[in-house]
This record gives C-alpha cells, structure tokens and sequence, in this order.
C-alpha cells in the first residue's frame, strides 16, 4: 500500500499515514509488530512528522523510551499539530531526565543593583518543583526552588550578590537542575 501511495503522489501517502493511525487507534487486539513494520517502512521512504510521532507512540507503549524521544523529536520540528503533540509528549518524557533542555535562565540587575536570576520554561508544558542552582564564579553556588510555572512562564530569583560587588572575570549564571511535569 505504502509504494502504491508514494507512486500516487503524497496526498494518498498521508491518506495511508492517517489510516494506519486510526487502525492503530482503534485496533487494540494484535498486529502492533505489522503496523510498526508498516511506519519504520513509510518513514524511511517519507520521513514525515506523522510517521515519527506514530513510531514514537509505539515505542513509548513499548517501554522503549529512548528510542520514543527520539522519535518524538525529529516529530516536534513540524509546524503543526502533529509538532505540537510530539513537543509535549517528548517534553512529558524528556524533561525529568534533561531538565537544563527546557528552561532559559538569564541573570538580570534590578534598580537597587541587586541580581536576579530570571528563569523561564522553555517547555509546552507546566512545571512544578524546578530546583535551580546559581553560580557565583568566586563566591560558590546556591540552590533555590520554585512552584509552578507554566509554558513561556518565568520566576525571578533574588541572588545574594549585588551588582557592585562584581569585578572583572567573575562569572554569574544558573541552570535547571531538577523539574517535575505539574499533573
């Protein structure tokens, strides 16, 4: 079905990506080991969003988590649903392992000279419990936490070093070290 779809023009390829969805939606009794044979073929032949995203779902139901991120990530680089989908379910996996990948951290003077560490979730989903480590490249580390954060949110975090005290060479930064998906 696959080469008779490809041979008709991609139109029909996604009319056969979309049927092999819905069988595997809907048909829960058998066949898996066909339908993964039937999407590692298309994908290979049409690397398409769709094809990664159903890989990445049957690899996830599989327990075969590696391989579902990296299904679920060439997926998230589509500009529609299907992108939008694969984003959060690779965020939904990848995060708790890979924390430091879905947040942006900046640090910030306010107007009393005091430095502020702001972070942002980078993430499609909402956090809860993102632990942040804060570097003084002279004065050490500090470990703070914050609540909840939704997608695009940001917190910022009153760092004990002022402005004034920096001088030429010192270093100031943070990361994410650990983060949960708020449920």
């Amino acid at each position: 079905r696959f080469r008779i779809a490809l041979q008709h023009g991609m139109g029909i390829a996604a009319q056969a990506v979309e049927k092999g969805f819905a069988r595997l939606d809907g048909d829960r009794r058998g066949g898996r080991a066909q339908r993964l044979l039937g999407l590692v073929l298309l994908q290979r032949l049409l690397p398409t969003a769709q094809a990664h995203y159903g890989l990445g779902q049957i690899r996830l139901g599989r327990g075969e988590q590696n391989q579902a991120i990296e299904h679920f990530r060439k997926a998230a680089d589509a500009k529609d649903e299907t992108g939008k989908r694969a984003s959060v379910a690779l965020a939904r996996l990848d995060l708790p392992r890979n924390p430091g990948a879905y947040f942006a951290t900046t640090v910030e003077r306010n107007g009393a000279d005091q430095l502020l560490l702001v972070v942002r979730n980078t993430s499609p989903v909402p956090v809860a419990g993102a632990t942040i480590e804060a570097v003084h490249s002279a004065k050490g580390r500090e470990t703070y936490r914050v609540g909840a954060l939704g997608p695009g949110a940001a917190a910022r975090i009153a760092l004990p070093w002022n402005a004034a005290g920096l001088r030429e060479g010192v270093r100031i930064g943070g990361r994410v070290v650990a983060a949960r998906i708020a449920e």
